[in-house]
């Protein structure tokens, strides 16, 4: 496997994302919590790049509230995520390959939903929609964007 240099890890922000050019494919790199992950620029569900989906522009348009179950959401406009926190589901995992690279059969490990999520408000976007966020939701978030 070769090495690409795309950016320094100060270019991108933790929490956010970078899509840059690898050998004209489309890399989005994401930095959670100072941890780097990296992605094919292509949503599975959708069809196109990660992030871009038609809904987006239509909720601020339209004045429409919604939630998201993508923590970035929140962080590009969205008025609230609240997802499971991935950081967390990768550490779990890391525990079931250790068991998997011991011998242990994969058929034979239980089936783990999260237990960790993150809420995350924006408030721009609360503004920009006209809505005001009770004091009880806003204590409650892991992360207010203002």
């Amino acid at each position: 496997m070769s090495r690409q240099v795309v950016a320094r890890a100060g270019d991108i922000a933790p929490g956010t994302c970078k899509i840059v050019s690898v050998r004209g494919r489309e890399i989005g790199i994401f930095n959670l919590d100072g941890e780097y992950f990296a992605l094919t620029n292509r949503c599975p569900h959708a069809g196109g790049p990660l992030r871009r989906g038609r809904i987006g522009p239509l909720v601020l348009s339209d004045k429409l509230p919604a939630i998201y179950a993508n923590l970035s959401a929140a962080v590009d406009g969205g008025l609230i995520s609240y997802a499971p926190d991935r950081l967390d589901q990768y550490r779990r995992a890391a525990g079931y390959v250790d068991r998997i690279l011991k011998g242990e059969k994969p058929a034979d490990l239980p089936v783990q939903a999260p237990t960790k999520y993150e809420l995350v408000i924006n408030l721009k976007t609360a503004r920009a929609l006209g809505l005001e966020v009770p004091p009880t939701l806003l204590g409650r978030a892991d992360e207010v964007i203002e």
